[in-house]
């Protein structure tokens, strides 16, 4: 019924102590901290979904792996600070591979997300358009 890779998840979070749980609860405040000082300054940050290209559907990439962090490191700040967040899809690798970027608003701020979205989507080539290899 469960997956390998949802099982390595509870095996690493069993391998945390009280006292883990405690700093990384204020390493997250300090993140969250950050994240809401920068939106004094913007209203959407813009970056790439992953890392890298993405690979097969099938490939098993180990959560508790370093490869794994460094290919969804755009992913892990606002899933820890609860920000909004949405991946459009916004191109292809020179391997016809669809690519997203993310975009990431303040707290309550979905709706700007969903215009936002809706505005690259729009200016975009259709996804039925996929380049010719």
């Amino acid at each position: 019924m469960w997956g390998e890779t949802f099982r390595d998840i509870v095996d690493l979070g069993m391998s945390f102590s009280a006292a883990d749980l405690a700093q990384a609860q204020e390493a997250r405040t300090a993140l969250f901290r950050r994240v809401q000082h920068a939106f004094r300054h913007v209203d959407v940050i813009a970056m790439p979904s992953l890392t890298r290209s993405p690979g097969p559907a099938d490939a098993r990439c180990p959560v508790h792996g370093e490869d794994y962090a460094a290919w969804a490191a755009a992913l892990y700040p606002f899933n820890l600070t609860g920000h909004p967040a949405i991946s459009v899809p916004c191109g292809f690798t020179s391997e016809g591979i669809p690519v997203g970027i993310q975009f990431v608003a303040r707290w309550h701020e979905e709706e700007r997300l969903f215009d936002v979205a809706r505005i690259l989507q729009a200016a975009l080539p259709s996804w039925k358009e996929r380049p010719k290899l």
